[in-house]
């Protein structure tokens, strides 16, 4: 009952009293309550509740996400403890990277031992090469006997994030040819990196450079630098090329494929 109502009840008569509350209570009973008659200031705490004898409640999945504006549910109103399991996200749910603090990191600790989280989880480009501790990597390059004094890039600068380096692993150089590399000056092939002075990572000797050779780490004629053999790796944030010590007057084309890791 509104303040008004409650002053027209201030007759004289009793009974003139008692016809007006009983036209009031019947009027709020049928929903006849003026707009903003009753305030939340005028609600008991613990009105509401999920399940208790003799008070209000909501139906079950009452608040739906149709319900609840964009920003409504701040990370402030999310208590330090709580935790979001998998069952409480819909099959299709995803969390942006935008959703995540810049500081915030996901440990292993707060996923279970079953999670899952499947390709369509992850949005198209979110996680980038510079995100992940080591990077495999298996890379192929071509390069000709007429042009082997210019570099060819195999693996590209751009893709060997600041701070990581590449390891090399394995490497199997051929021949793809039955011409064997030749020349009065030129002698070697080499893999070196791409820094300001690059950094020699092995190098083949023209006399196993036959017709159709295929070699390997480990073949006759390879040369391991100390970035390979004692793991090192090469110089940080740079790319990796083949090149000859010179132009070569012949040779089938050389195919190198080259597999490691990029890490820190």
């Amino acid at each position: 009952m509104t303040q008004a109502q409650i002053d027209a009840l201030n007759v004289s008569s009793p009974d003139a009293q008692a016809i007006q509350l009983g036209t009031a209570i019947a009027a709020a009973q049928a929903g006849d309550l003026a707009t903003g008659s009753i305030s939340t200031a005028e609600l008991a705490d613990g009105i509401l509740t999920a399940d208790a004898a003799g008070r209000l409640k909501m139906a079950d999945q009452y608040v739906t996400a149709a319900k609840i504006t964009n920003s409504t549910i701040t990370t402030t109103q999310i208590s330090g403890t709580a935790a979001i399991t998998g069952a409480q996200l819909s099959a299709s749910a995803n969390i942006a990277g935008t959703q995540l603090a810049a500081a915030a990191n996901i440990a292993g600790t707060q996923l279970s031992a079953t999670a899952a989280i499947a390709g369509t989880q992850i949005a198209s480009s979110t996680i980038a090469d510079s995100n992940l501790v080591v990077v495999p990597f298996t890379a192929t390059a071509t390069l000709t006997a007429a042009a082997a004094a210019t570099p060819v890039d195999i693996v590209a600068t751009a893709s060997v994030p600041a701070g990581k380096k590449i390891y090399i692993t394995e490497m199997l150089m051929a021949v793809n040819g039955g011409t064997a590399w030749t020349d009065v000056t030129a002698t070697i092939v080499t893999i070196q990196d791409k820094a300001g002075a690059p950094v020699l990572a092995l190098t083949a000797a023209k006399a196993q450079l036959t017709a159709n050779a295929v070699l390997a780490l480990t073949s006759t004629g390879i040369t391991l630098a100390a970035p390979v053999i004692t793991g090192v790796g090469m110089t940080a944030a740079v790319g990796l090329t083949i090149k000859g010590d010179a132009n070569f007057a012949a040779g089938s084309d050389i195919v190198v494929t080259i597999s490691g890791f990029i890490k820190a």
